[in-house]
């Protein structure tokens, strides 16, 4: 239960992060490459003071650096496809396509024998519902729809893979400090050589400091929530409260269409997460 309030928390500030940022990302204060630094460099913060904080409980072992390497690559490769999903996706089709994560991530669950009961297997699958519910009745737009469908499948690798670490080698705040470094030094390269401008200039916005400090407490809530409860159970729950918050920021904020099916299918959603609690 414990594992879950942390996501749910943290999984609402950062959908609040999301918004802004996609609203920057449309007014172009923000470039792509400059938003991922940015988020990155909150998100690495917050994780050192959470270290600092919890000096005594971090742990690194060189047995990680194989499925860390591989880890890293998969993380940069989406967080790129995040960024440029999170562009062009309206915010309740980028919410309800990345449930997606769900299924895969219950069947490596399986696989790794971590505990999942039958309550739990309904309320996922009553989520999963809620995606063909609005496939079939044209509830999404095709506009960055595959994009997003395929950071949600690669969701499963980094998440699968964070998780493994944790449990058997390094701390969260380790694992997460050393990955945000290596996205970090991406988003610094790239900023400079394929946007040719200053990333840096965005931390001089009000705005994007606000989303960053958003998403950075978001994600270290999120990750330390992988301490108490299986990654299928955790990401239903993240993807399940950030449904209903991408369907009010999209019909307040970007004046989505077909509120009442997204809606609809929502309910499938809160029914399913009920279950989870279970």
């Amino acid at each position: 239960m414990f594992g879950i309030v942390l996501m749910t928390i943290g999984v609402t500030l950062e959908e609040a992060a999301t918004s802004i940022g996609k609203f920057e990302l449309r007014k172009r204060v923000e470039t792509p490459f400059a938003y991922g630094l940015l988020t990155s460099t909150a998100v690495l913060a917050v994780f050192l003071l959470s270290a600092a904080v919890r000096w005594d409980q971090q742990i690194f072992r060189w047995e990680s650096l194989p499925t860390l390497a591989i880890r890293a690559v998969l993380e940069v490769v989406l967080a790129v496809g995040v960024i440029h999903a999170i562009k062009q996706a309206d915010r309740s089709t980028f919410g309800f396509l990345r449930t997606l994560t769900i299924p895969f991530l219950l069947i490596v669950d399986l696989v790794l024998a971590y505990h999942i009961d039958p309550y739990q297997i309904t309320g996922m699958t009553l989520i999963v519902s809620a995606l063909f519910l609005l496939f079939i009745n044209h509830g999404f737009s095709k506009h960055g729809a595959w994009l997003t469908a395929g950071t949600a499948l690669l969701a499963v690798a980094t998440t699968s893979l964070y998780k493994y670490n944790i449990t058997h080698f390094n701390s969260p705040e380790v694992e997460q400090v050393i990955m945000q470094t290596v996205l970090i030094t991406f988003f610094i390269v790239m900023g400079f050589t394929m946007e040719r401008k200053n990333p840096f200039r965005l931390f001089r916005i009000r705005a994007c400091l606000m989303q960053a400090g958003l998403m950075g407490v978001g994600s270290v809530l999120g990750a330390l929530s992988f301490l108490y409860a299986a990654p299928s159970v955790l990401m239903s729950v993240k993807r399940s409260v950030g449904i209903f918050e991408a369907i009010i920021s999209g019909r307040a904020v970007f004046h989505e269409k077909r509120t009442a099916l997204k809606v609809s299918a929502g309910v499938l959603t809160v029914a399913g997460f009920i279950l989870l609690l279970l």
